[in-house]
């Protein structure tokens, strides 16, 4: 996965601090890739698949959206504490993507489901005014390994690869 507009270039110190800041652990592949990226615009249209569910009517279709963007690790906190204070994700879930919809890529740092990456719907809420939340990936190498590069053709998106 090839990146433009990446962030400043992050030590282990700079993730450590961020660490400290938000009184969390980075899971070892996502400090991997922030380290190496630190955030940044995919430079080909990257989508990813997954099962989507709705939390009243426990209903579940297959999904499938794009990531505009990887968040940069000086945004993340702001990210973070705004999506808090708002009330719509729970907490130690970190925004580190977005898709050109307004949803957000959310990599969970609570103790249960620790490393996971769920797609957060800005459109459907829970009851207790959260949005949805639904499992993309196990791990953040996982995600990375499930996105697919698309082309352009004949008026149609289609994949072409798998990353």
């Amino acid at each position: 996965m090839n990146l433009k507009n990446l962030g400043n270039e992050l030590t282990e110190d700079d993730i450590v601090k961020f660490e400290n800041e938000l009184s969390i652990e980075l899971p070892k592949d996502y400090k991997e890739f922030i380290q190496k990226n630190n955030g940044g615009i995919p430079q080909e249209k990257l989508s990813i698949s997954f099962i989507e569910y709705m939390p009243e009517s426990y209903e579940s279709f297959s999904n499938e959206t794009d990531i505009q963007s990887f968040s940069k690790l000086i945004d993340i906190p702001v990210f973070y504490n705004n999506l808090i204070a708002e009330g719509v994700i729970p907490d130690k879930f970190l925004p580190i993507a977005c898709d050109s919809f307004g949803n957000e890529i959310l990599l969970c740092v609570q103790k249960n489901n620790y490393g996971m990456i769920y797609f957060g719907n800005h459109e459907v809420y829970t009851s207790e005014g959260m949005y949805a939340l639904s499992v993309i990936a196990n791990s953040f190498s996982e995600f990375k390994n499930k996105l697919k590069r698309y082309s352009y053709e004949n008026g149609k998106d289609r994949a072409i690869i798998k990353q």
